[in-house]
């Protein structure tokens, strides 16, 4: 009888959802290995949970341009990190997001196709937002498109502008970004308060195409 791995110790605690986390880059009964970043770090899979979570990893092992008997892959343009994070949600709907690794997760799982991760980190980003993080993640969702998230943000953002037009970040938000908010039904600050705010925006982003009489 061949040795149990340590992983699977089917006690009282043990679920299936942690023994498939335990297969994460786990050479047990992996039949697929990837090279991953530019320092090509090798990572290893187990092609049925890839290939059931992703239409990419799919098309990767069974594609008409694949040659059936690769079982080494190179895969470029993510952080080891973030592929194999990426892969702890595939193989168990695990995954540790941070705001400073949620960018990068985004992006490989979009092109992963994995619609029920990028609903997780919707709800992820909502969750996140409060008095310190708003202006943040209101910015970060110019690139997520995330239009709940846009509006939840600019509610918050609504109820207390002034608060916001002094916070640090509120220099670190793009053009269109700041249209956004100029361009609320309602901003709850004094007509000098928010001169004062565009006039440091505008130092702070000096490059931009900004004119402080045509932006409302």
């Amino acid at each position: 009888m061949t040795n149990r791995p340590e992983f699977f110790s089917y006690g009282a605690n043990d679920t299936i959802s942690s023994r498939q986390q335990a297969l994460v880059n786990n050479q047990f009964s992996s039949d697929v290995t990837f090279l991953v970043g530019p320092e090509k770090k090798r990572i290893y899979g187990h092609k049925m949970f890839l290939t059931v979570a992703s239409q990419y990893f799919y098309l990767m092992f069974y594609g008409s341009l694949n040659n059936p008997d690769n079982n080494e892959y190179i895969v470029e343009g993510v952080e080891p990190d973030v592929f194999e994070e990426v892969l702890r949600y595939m193989y168990s709907k695990t995954v540790a997001l941070t705001l400073d690794n949620v960018r990068n997760i985004f992006d490989f799982s979009k092109k992963c196709q994995l619609t029920e991760l990028l609903q997780t980190i919707e709800k992820f980003l909502r969750n996140e937002i409060n008095r310190a993080t708003t202006l943040r993640i209101f910015q970060d969702n110019a690139h997520y498109g995330y239009s709940a998230i846009d509006q939840a943000c600019l509610n918050n953002i609504r109820k207390n502008t002034s608060c916001y037009l002094n916070n640090e970040d509120f220099t670190n938000i793009n053009m269109d970004r700041l249209n956004k908010i100029l361009h609320m039904n309602e901003i709850n600050c004094t007509t000098e308060q928010l001169q004062k705010a565009l006039e440091t925006w505008h130092a702070a982003n000096s490059d931009s195409d900004f004119n402080l009489f045509e932006i409302r």
